[in-house]
């Protein structure tokens, strides 16, 4: 199942993701640091959930990738990992990788 999700560019810094991800019990001390970049997804203005990536060369780490309690179980999670893979293909990256929770 496809959506098309509105992806917005975020500081770590934004309260919105802060609490989410500490909400799904992920990693909220380093998401100031350099080399992340994190997005907030939405459809039809309605936040779905939050991922991030860190590109390591022509590697990139996904990371912290949550979706909202009220909107889990409808393929979002899915539809945010192909956003990320494809922020990650533009940005030059070639291989992903995944942090385990």
């Amino acid at each position: 199942m496809g959506f098309d999700l509105n992806q917005q560019a975020l500081e770590g810094h934004d309260d919105r993701l802060r609490g989410a991800l500490a909400g799904a019990g992920l990693p909220v001390d380093d998401l100031t640091d350099a080399g992340r970049s994190f997005y907030r997804f939405s459809r039809g203005g309605e936040t779905v959930g939050f991922g991030g990536l860190e590109l390591y060369g022509e590697t990139v780490l996904l990371r912290s990738i949550v979706v909202l309690s009220d909107q889990q179980g409808l393929g979002f999670g899915h539809a945010i990992t192909l956003g990320l893979l494809d922020q990650a293909q533009r940005k030059g990256a070639t291989c992903a990788r995944h942090r385990p929770p």
